[in-house]
């Protein structure tokens, strides 16, 4: 069946205008300044309006176009909500005078403002001490990387003012899940009806673990041998993207109530391989060159794979995808830093290969 071809305003004036003169007197015209002619536009105007209208409850009645509270109504009828907002959590360096203390409630906010709450009381010993701290604000924005610095708000005696995120970052803020998110889950789950611990059952169950925003999920059957299962995730909104002890023990209960019995399910965080690329590049340009790492960027978060063979093609894709890049020849590439010439890269099974836009090099 066709699509209804929704009429423009302009076309809807017209056909009333042209219904009107149908009815009146034969051989009179609708005056400029006539009441019908303004009439017209009104109905128009209203009737415009109301195929708006059906256009968006029309949208709203599928998954792949539904929005908003519309879309949660989907989510319902599957078993899925949207995942709500987190406060980013972790643990700072801090120094200071032995015996001075750092009460629970303190505030330190980070270089963009962010505010962050200490969780209890801290004494100095030996010059240092460790602080908990809870943003006061939820969103990714609260997330902190290993050596970021928060400042106190308000000077304490005796406590130096700058505390430094410790090894695990500040980490756990999420955004409220958007409608794109939410719909890939929706479908994922459509797509895949439940048989008790397949792939697709694993993979739903950890995209819905609460709190963590897990982004992208892999399976990978008799990991340890038969009967077990290796699981693996990241969070790409978060920094880095590696899951730390404290995501895969989330992740680890949210699988240990829902596997099957006799299956020995585990969680693990893949194994981090840092990809840099050498190039020449025409035209060599500082507006390409940025243009060459983002579409860099955007593929390795879209494509790669755990345990993948990374094929040089699929680089040179993604270069040639940039806007501006008309010829380009990679001359080198690394893993972790270590020269495997132009070649394709084969990942170990547990491997996924990031790339960060200052490896990216221009001859």
């Amino acid at each position: 069946m066709a699509d209804f071809p929704r009429p423009t305003l302009q076309e809807l004036v017209s056909r009333i205008e042209s219904d009107i003169l149908s009815r009146v007197e034969e051989g009179t015209g609708i005056l400029r300044r006539s009441i019908l002619r303004v009439l017209a536009r009104v109905f128009a105007g209203a009737v415009n309006l109301t195929f708006g209208f059906i256009d968006f409850l029309g949208g709203q009645l599928f998954i792949v176009t539904a929005t908003n509270a519309w879309l949660e109504r989907h989510a319902t009828k599957w078993g899925k909500t949207r995942r709500q907002p987190t406060f980013a959590a972790g643990k700072c360096n801090v120094t200071g005078t032995d015996g001075k203390q750092i009460p629970a409630n303190t505030q330190y906010q980070n270089a963009d403002g962010i505010e962050y709450e200490t969780k209890a009381l801290v004494t100095i010993a030996g010059g240092v001490g460790v602080i908990e701290v809870d943003a006061l604000a939820s969103g990714v924005a609260g997330n902190q990387e290993e050596g970021d610095i928060l400042t106190l708000t308000s000077p304490l005696e005796g406590i130096d003012d700058q505390a430094f995120v410790d090894a695990d970052g500040i980490q756990g803020g999420e955004d409220l899940e958007s409608d794109d998110d939410l719909r890939d889950r929706v479908l994922q789950r459509v797509q895949n009806p439940a048989t008790g611990g397949n792939d697709a059952d694993y993979i739903g169950w950890v995209l819905d673990t609460p709190g963590l925003g897990v982004t992208r999920v892999w399976i990978i059957g008799s990991f340890n041998g038969p009967g077990t299962v290796g699981i693996f995730f990241v969070l790409d909104n978060q920094s880095p993207i590696f899951p730390n002890p404290s995501n895969i023990a989330t992740v680890q209960a949210v699988i240990d109530a829902h596997a099957p019995v006799g299956v020995e399910a585990t969680v693990y965080a893949p194994v981090e391989r840092k990809i840099s690329i050498t190039m020449d590049l025409n035209p060599n340009t500082a507006e390409v060159q940025n243009n060459v790492k983002d579409s860099l960027e955007a593929w390795f978060k879209d494509n790669t794979d755990v345990g993948m063979l990374l094929f040089r093609s699929q680089l040179d894709e993604a270069i040639s995808l940039a806007a501006g890049e008309v010829d380009h020849t990679i001359t080198d590439i690394e893993v972790d830093s270590v020269s495997v010439g132009v070649g394709d890269v084969q990942l170990g099974t547990n491997e996924l290969p990031t790339i960060d836009p200052t490896d990216i090099t221009f001859n």
